[in-house]
């Protein structure tokens, strides 16, 4: 599992979010903020963590978390020998079967040929994608440097529309709702890419 890297304060991004709006409460906006953030997260994908399994036999393994994620939904997985796989595109049959029991941090796999296993027992490289959890001070810095003008501005949209809908003027200059799902496409085709080079390409590819 990768280490957690730096963190920024939800409240860092108000600069950007309440900009230009009178009289704005900070803590609404924060919320906005955090709530913004986590949904592009989930539809995103732009936030992963990559957990390595030794796999045995048919087996229950807990999946590791920080205490500012929730894991939210598993997007590819490569085992040794045989290659990568793309959950939602695959056109070849994955060798074991993945149960996801995310919210309980957790997965069994279940071996469809036996040969899997053979004289030695693969690794399986897990990419799952993650999002910070609703009550999370602090979310990764990663977020913040790269996708923070779409973040901020849907969060600046959908605060002004909660609280400042009477105002005209910011009504009109606020992002669109097709404006935040066409950042929300590009982002997570971005983050879904690398997975295609893989797939399929057993010689190239090593979960270790």
């Amino acid at each position: 599992m990768l280490e957690c890297v730096d963190t920024q304060s939800w409240g860092d991004w108000l600069s950007e979010v309440i900009i230009g709006i009178e009289n704005p409460n900070e803590d609404i906006a924060a919320n906005y903020i955090r709530q913004t953030a986590i949904e592009f997260c989930k539809k995103a994908y732009v936030l992963q963590r990559v957990i390595t399994l030794c796999h045995r036999c048919d087996n229950t393994y807990t999946l590791p978390t920080w205490p500012e994620e929730q894991l939210w939904y598993p997007l590819a997985v490569g085992i040794e020998n045989y290659g990568c796989f793309i959950f939602d595109c695959c056109s070849r049959e994955i060798p074991v079967q993945f149960d996801w029991d995310l919210r309980n941090g957790e997965v069994s796999v279940i071996n469809r040929h036996h040969c899997i296993v053979g004289r030695h027992h693969p690794m399986i490289k897990v990419w799952i994608a993650v999002a910070p959890t609703e009550d999370a001070l602090y979310h990764d810095q990663f977020l913040y440097e790269k996708f923070r003008r779409p973040i901020a501005e849907q969060a600046r949209a959908v605060y002004a529309r909660a609280v400042h809908f009477r105002d005209a003027a910011l009504m009109r200059n606020i992002q669109r709702v097709e404006a935040w799902q066409q950042d929300i496409k590009t982002a997570r085709k971005d983050a879904v890419y690398v997975f295609s080079s893989m797939q399929n390409n057993r010689r190239n590819f090593s979960p270790l």
